[in-house]
């Protein structure tokens, strides 16, 4: 079963239960199920697939621990209780991303799971990138086809106080037959789709998901650019080209000057600057 239907699964099955309205952001705080060092402690919640699980109230574990039927499940969450759980531990949503993040692949995080019987549900998932510690970058997609990120200097990106994770399509894992090469870009692109909305990032001086297509195939390429949706409102998701061209989901193209960080952190700022106003 996919992370996908598990969470349909929940509002078929369970037509009365009551979602948090709380929007996560980066920035939300959270309660984090941690072991008996308070570290975030890493469980098997569903179909044998790991992850942390976090609550946005602190009273809503009472709904993971005991077996809830749907009668208890259709009743109003309840209101907001500072009751301390000892197993529970408050902090902001990114700081438990940036714990986890230091991985070789990414890491789920399950909000507001619940049992029911013997089966766990969850109200949303939330994925943390891959932290690359030879490029020093966030990554969505294997820390293989990182190498080219070496040009942007973890010093210049702080200098500008950027915040960026990035996702790299190559040729690499691609296979040379056309049609199923066809069939593995398009799970490329609704892995794209699936995992973007989850990804929390941290808000800079510009803040961004850039996808670094290098296919050399325009119409390849051309098929990756459009608009995504990104888990916080303040991220943009922008598109380097093979052929160095840099431009929106809507395929606007924005203006810079490869010759220096400079002249492409500096003009990107300003793009989504002005797109904010």
């Amino acid at each position: 079963m996919t992370h996908r239907s598990i969470e349909e699964k929940i509002g078929k099955l369970l037509p009365e239960y009551h979602f948090s309205k709380d929007k996560l952001s980066y920035y939300s705080l959270i309660w984090v199920l941690v072991d008996q060092k308070e570290k975030p402690l890493l469980v098997t919640l569903t179909d044998d697939v790991e992850g942390y699980l976090i609550f946005t109230e602190s009273s809503l574990i009472e709904r993971y621990k005991s077996p809830q039927t749907l009668e208890t499940l259709s009743q109003v969450n309840k209101a907001h209780s500072f009751k301390e759980y000892p197993e529970l531990r408050s902090m902001m949503l990114g700081h438990l991303v940036s714990i986890v993040k230091d991985q070789k692949s990414f890491k789920n995080i399950f909000v507001n799971p619940v049992k029911v019987q013997k089966e766990h549900f969850y109200e949303k998932l939330v994925l943390s990138p891959i932290y690359d510690p030879t490029t020093q970058k966030d990554l969505l997609s294997d820390p293989s086809d990182a190498t080219a990120l070496f040009a942007i200097s973890p010093e210049d990106q702080k200098r500008y106080g950027i915040e960026v994770v990035y996702y790299l399509i190559t040729n690499r894992t691609l296979s040379e037959d056309s049609e199923q090469r066809q069939t593995e870009l398009k799970e490329k692109i609704d892995e794209l789709s699936f995992c973007l909305p989850k990804v929390p990032i941290k808000k800079g001086s510009g803040t961004f998901v850039a996808i670094i297509l290098n296919l050399d195939n325009v119409l390849e390429e051309r098929a990756f650019i459009r608009e995504y949706k990104t888990f916080d409102d303040y991220a943009d998701v922008i598109f380097v080209t093979s052929d160095f061209k840099m431009m929106a989901g809507n395929l606007e193209p924005i203006a810079y000057d490869g010759d220096q960080i400079d002249t492409i952190f500096t003009p990107l700022i300003y793009w989504q600057t002005q797109k904010r106003k």
